[in-house]
């Protein structure tokens, strides 16, 4: 549970520095200056470079700082399985199955962050010619896996009881089916024979493809330093051993590459739904329309994903927001508690814009701030307590005081919000609030979205003249 946690933190951590840079990148196509707008990009990449080196190169060095605790366990469980067996207590060398482990210090760090970030841009090097390819879309990609995986990696906690179970019956009936001094000197053997065959059984347990695309790509990223450093160590110099050295090494790491391919295809597809939000095109969506004929009638019914089937409506090129909310509704009628579905539900009622939306928009909102408090790694709409001001102000019945409530502490605030914390001080009749803060508007009308503030600021005179006029 503590490694999940993890996961989701970094996952997390990582969607809002992929927000902030979509912020800097829309800031960048707004300038009128070529020269910033190309080099902020370049700069946006660096920074997406690093950061994919800083992350991943962070996890490779927790995992191998495991291996010595992990062969520990190893020789422990050997050794007892041994006494089990022969009834001696020496049993076996631990170096004949140690798995060695280097001693990492910061140096070291720092050079496998140089690696990975030289490797990186090594890549990014290849694909100078190719105008899509983006650092940032690495990053969003090997971000969006990462979700895959942890979503899908569904392993029963039953598992820790029935492992050394499965381990040991197999084990006690080999012994009694192979001659004594066979079963003693291959015991090795036989234990990580069976192993494997449990992690077999545990891979395809479950029917799921997904789950079972997981599972593999976890199996695999865990044995590939295991597997390569016992090479390593037991090579020799010979011509063949080497060949079979750099084999080994190009097949186990082909493997985890043709997985991570077989994700990012998924990810095209609309499997990851923040990766399909933020960065899938419309000829994407009207691919994935197309072939999942999302044009008939019983659309809902032939298509499983509803939350994908209601993204394509909303942001494919023939939009229909009708079918999208219904799609968005029927979604959360199976999973109530999909906050990035009542976000994109909310998104699409907004754009609906009837009257009769707004509170629903709200209450849809509300419940999202709310889950997000009790649960910080849910979906997270980034300033979400504005937007409820928003809706809240444009409403048939505006709260003032809910809205003053919310905006009075938020720093940097747009200048919309700082127009609609003034006219609710207006409207609650706070007026020396309300002058303070429609007065830091003053010059910037042009850039607000309402075009009243003229007539709020005349309206403000005319009831501080008439408490005037009451106090004397």
């Amino acid at each position: 549970m503590a490694f999940l946690r993890i996961f989701l933190l970094i996952i997390k951590m990582l969607d809002d520095a992929l927000f902030k840079f979509d912020e800097w990148e829309n800031e960048l196509n707004e300038s009128e200056n070529k020269f910033k707008k190309k080099l902020g990009i370049y700069a946006i990449d660096l920074m997406a470079l690093l950061l994919f080196s800083y992350f991943f190169g962070a996890l490779l060095y927790v995992f191998i700082t495991f291996l010595p605790s992990f062969n520990s366990i190893i020789v422990s469980f050997v050794k007892t399985l041994g006494y089990i067996f022969t009834g001696e207590r020496e049993f076996l060398s631990p170096s004949l199955f140690i798995i060695p482990s280097p001693y990492i210090s910061f140096k070291d760090i720092f050079l496998w962050l140089v690696l990975i970030a030289f490797i990186s841009a090594i890549i990014v090097y290849l694909n100078k010619d190719n105008n899509e390819f983006r650092m940032v879309k690495i990053l969003a990609i090997s971000n969006s896996i990462l979700r895959l995986v942890v979503i899908n990696l569904k392993i029963e906690k039953s598992l820790v009881i029935i492992g050394p179970i499965f381990i040991f019956v197999t084990l006690f009936i080999t012994y009694a089916m192979v001659p004594d001094t066979f079963f003693v000197a291959h015991i090795l053997e036989i234990l990580f024979f069976w192993i494997a065959i449990f992690v077999i059984l545990i891979t395809y347990s479950s029917f799921n493809k997904d789950s079972i695309r997981a599972k593999r790509f976890v199996i695999f990223i865990v044995f590939i330093p295991i597997v390569i450093s016992n090479i390593l160590q037991n090579k020799t110099q010979g011509s063949i051993s080497l060949l079979f050295l750099t084999v080994t090494i190009f097949l186990t790491f082909e493997r985890v590459f043709a997985i991570l391919v077989e994700y990012k295809e998924q990810i095209y597809e609309g499997k990851e739904w923040i990766f399909a939000l933020r960065n899938l095109e419309q000829k994407d969506y009207d691919k994935i329309r197309t072939k999942h004929n999302l044009d008939n009638d019983d659309y809902l019914e032939i298509f499983e994903d509803k939350v994908l089937a209601g993204m394509v409506f909303y942001k494919g090129t023939k939009r229909d927001l009708l079918k999208s909310k219904v799609c968005f509704e029927s979604s959360l009628v199976d999973n109530p508690d999909d906050t990035f579905c009542k976000y994109l539900l909310a998104q699409v009622l907004v754009d609906i814009g009837e009257e009769q939306n707004i509170q629903k928009i709200i209450d849809l909102l509300q419940e999202i701030k709310k889950q997000h408090q009790e649960n910080p790694y849910v979906f997270e709409v980034i300033d979400v307590e504005e937007r409820i001001a928003y809706l809240e102000f444009i409403s048939e019945n505006p709260k003032y005081n809910e809205i003053i409530n919310i905006l009075k502490d938020k720093r940097n605030l747009q200048n919309d919000f700082v127009y609609i914390l003034g006219v609710s001080y207006l409207y609650v009749e706070d007026l020396k609030k309300a002058r303070e803060t429609l007065e830091l508007l003053e010059g910037k009308e042009d850039k607000l979205s309402f075009n009243d503030w003229h007539e709020y600021m005349a309206y403000l005179e005319t009831k501080e003249k008439e408490l005037n006029q009451e106090n004397n």
